[in-house]
């Protein structure tokens, strides 16, 4: 059956079974993005044939809400493989005059351009965590003697030495893990875009890591996973996102810092401090996996810090209270 995105009488098929179906969508984290901004587009769409304009209107709906460039663009791309994918549909399963009608209102929707919708450029979200925050998030985890405080040490220390995405660190399993003669190898499996890539974890990070492996088991599957209340380590799957968002903030209380933190915030933070020590922009793309230089180059915060020093130099003829 097709769906109803461009004629109102073709029986409806779920975009959710399509993205499970369509091979080019390997990456985990792709079919999350898509599930979640095709669940919010055909909710507000409630049935209406999938038009050009229909998205348009959408789109300003959504730019009144002030959201970010970076997030209309993925939501557009989300909408356009649905239109792609209906077509396929049409002239799979209806005649082919109603199929090219359907090719024809589709075509315009996946002509959509991203300077169409989204305009403009924001600044990186999150902050650069001093070595201070780092330590004392750290230490709240440590201080926990219980498997749930060894597995988080574990968490926070590699997602600070790798700067991998929360997601890619949920995913890791134990046959990723490569031990070499100075530490180890980490195959990230699935990341943005299905890219595989190897990080590196050496002496206290890797410690963390060993200690809770040992503690979990050598069994395989998902290196992290769930820890009951009662200290109960429950072997198999993999943890949530929204366990790992709990996890963090819990430590966060503990810690007592006074702003909050999140798991983006260690990957923002580590790329600061491989361009502060100089290391060439390709070099640092590679380790955190992103597809353009140029946003590599967004997490240089050296630019900024040069412009503050050069303003500050600025003599202004008014005297300071």
């Amino acid at each position: 059956m097709i769906d109803n995105a461009l004629t109102p009488y073709a029986p409806q098929v779920t975009y959710l079974a399509e993205i499970e179906r369509d091979p080019h969508l390997r990456s985990l984290h792709t079919r999350r993005q898509y599930k979640s901004a095709l669940s919010h587009f055909e909710t507000w769409r409630a049935s209406r044939p999938l038009t050009k304009t229909l998205v348009e209107e959408y789109f300003s709906l959504l730019q009144r809400r002030a959201l970010s460039p970076a997030t209309l663009k993925q939501t557009l791309a989300s909408i356009r493989w649905w239109a792609r994918r209906v077509v396929d549909l049409a002239y799979e399963q209806l005649p082919r005059e109603q199929a090219e009608e359907i090719a024809r209102q589709a075509q315009r929707v996946v002509e959509l351009q991203d300077k169409d919708i989204a305009r403009g450029e924001r600044l990186p979200t999150g902050r650069h965590l001093p070595e201070e925050d780092l330590a004392a998030l750290i230490h709240a985890c440590t201080d926990d003697p219980t498997p749930a405080g060894t597995r988080d040490a574990a968490l926070v220390t590699l997602a600070i030495q790798t700067g991998a995405r929360n997601e890619e660190i949920r995913d890791i399993v134990i046959d990723d893990l490569t031990y070499t003669d100075d530490g180890a190898d980490l195959l990230i499996r699935h990341g943005k875009g299905d890219k595989q890539r190897l990080v590196f974890l050496f002496d206290g990070p890797l410690a963390a890591l060993n200690k809770w492996i040992d503690l979990r088991g050598a069994y395989p599957g998902p290196i992290f996973c769930q820890v009951l209340k009662n200290g109960k380590i429950i072997p198999g799957g993999t943890i949530s996102y929204e366990a790992t968002r709990k996890i963090l903030h819990k430590r966060f209380q503990q810690s007592a810092l006074a702003e909050r933190t999140t798991w983006h915030d260690f990957r923002r933070t580590l790329a600061g401090l491989l361009f502060e020590a100089g290391e060439d922009i390709s070099t640092i793309q590679n380790q955190f996996g992103h597809s353009s230089p140029a946003t590599t180059k967004r997490y240089d915060r050296r630019p900024e810090e040069r412009r503050r020093l050069a303003i500050k130099s600025i003599r202004v003829p008014i005297e300071s209270e």
